[in-house]
């Protein structure tokens, strides 16, 4: 038997599942602007790839998984093979469009101090942007902006106000409680989580 997820109807989008609407509650309590599948693509060897939310501030895509299937991981593996290669010897262009892959929503007590979850290889929670990882979400420590950033470090997010040399805000008081808000959004009954 095929047990399959729920699509739920949230900030205007029909997300497939309500793992990919409570992410976005998770975005919208953290502040960052995103887009439900706008684009898919071909990949190199035809493979077919959507994925799941494109971050318009902070150029990533995001893949939502729930369950990591053989054909998911190879999707995903073939589209960062192809990001690398076609923006080869060019960091900004390879650092815009990276690919971000989470699993389920962590509670606090799953996060390290850091902010990433114990375990983030191909888990219920895999945090990672190519072979450097974790990439985790975080906030500059001097004016709040969100970013998602290599182990957390909020520093990296505004290098013009942050002087901090690493800056760790993964478990930032805004970072948690935007887990909190897209762990405890409701959908069932008609209930719409508060914006």
């Amino acid at each position: 038997m095929e047990i399959k997820p729920i699509e739920t109807i949230y900030n205007g989008y029909r997300f497939r599942s309500r793992l990919e609407a409570r992410w976005a509650v998770f975005f919208d309590e953290l502040g960052v602007q995103y887009e439900y599948e706008p684009e898919g693509f071909v990949l190199s060897d035809g493979t077919k790839y959507l994925p799941d939310f494109w971050l318009t501030d902070l150029h990533y895509w995001v893949e939502v998984k729930g369950n990591m299937t053989e054909e998911d991981k190879h999707k995903i593996e073939q589209f960062r093979y192809d990001h690398a290669k076609e923006t080869e010897g060019d960091v900004k262009a390879w650092r815009d469009g990276m690919l971000w892959v989470v699993g389920n929503i962590p509670t606090k007590s799953q996060l390290s101090s850091y902010g990433f979850p114990y375990n983030y290889e191909w888990g219920d929670y895999v945090w990672s942007i190519d072979a450097d990882r974790p990439y985790i979400p975080c906030v500059c420590p001097v004016c709040g902006k969100p970013g998602i950033e290599f182990d957390g470090r909020g520093a990296r997010v505004c290098a013009d106000c942050c002087n901090y040399d690493k800056g760790y805000t993964g478990t930032d008081e805004k970072v948690l409680k935007a887990y909190d808000a897209a762990r405890q959004a409701r959908f069932e009954h008609g209930e719409t989580p508060r914006r």
